[in-house]
């Protein structure tokens, strides 16, 4: 991710971290949990000194949307990560797929 090296590298540290954690746990009464929300409309980028961009409606949730799905999935306790929102998990699985995708014709 060119210009957000370090945040791509800290997000892919942090979901390797986390999975981890949560297979080493999986017997006990330990539940880890990495939660990756999407875009969420907030003040964030306002309150820590950043531009306030506007994000296409389709791909923001409320709070409450990811508050509401982060519960769910530790209610669950079925899997090591979760993405929120549905453009979110569409990016995650395009991107996964575009790297396996070059992979194969790095190969070559």
């Amino acid at each position: 991710m060119p210009a957000v090296g370090l945040y791509a590298a800290t997000k892919a540290f942090v979901t390797s971290l986390s999975e981890s954690l949560w297979y080493e746990q999986k017997s006990s009464q330990v539940f880890v949990l990495g939660f990756c929300p999407g875009i969420t409309s907030t003040n964030f980028n306002a309150n820590s000194g950043g531009k306030n961009t506007e994000s296409p409606g389709f791909m923001v949730q409320t709070p409450e949307e990811v508050a509401t799905e982060v519960i769910n999935a530790i209610k669950k306790r079925n899997r090591p990560t979760v993405n929120s929102g549905f453009v979110n998990k569409l990016f995650v699985f395009m991107t996964r797929k575009a790297i396996v995708s070059l992979m194969g014709k790095m190969g070559n």
